[in-house]
């Protein structure tokens, strides 16, 4: 199935598959998230989370590696 949503950002590309009568879930590559969201905005309200937390985390590293 095609996903219904896709979100780039610097966490990664993320894929929102479903609909509203079987409620949403968000993928990444293979993996897919264990929970199913009631609809497309709460299933986006989840990766905005997800996002700001991982952003805070690469924030507080005391050691960022250089390329």
């Amino acid at each position: 199935p095609k996903p219904v949503k896709t979100i780039a950002n610097e966490c990664g590309l993320w894929e929102v598959h479903g609909n509203e009568h079987d409620g949403f879930e968000i993928h990444r590559g293979a993996r897919c998230m264990p929970t199913r969201f009631k609809s497309l905005e709460e299933a986006e309200m989840a990766l905005e989370m997800f996002m700001a937390r991982c952003h805070k985390d690469d924030q507080s590293a005391d050691y960022v590696d250089e390329a």
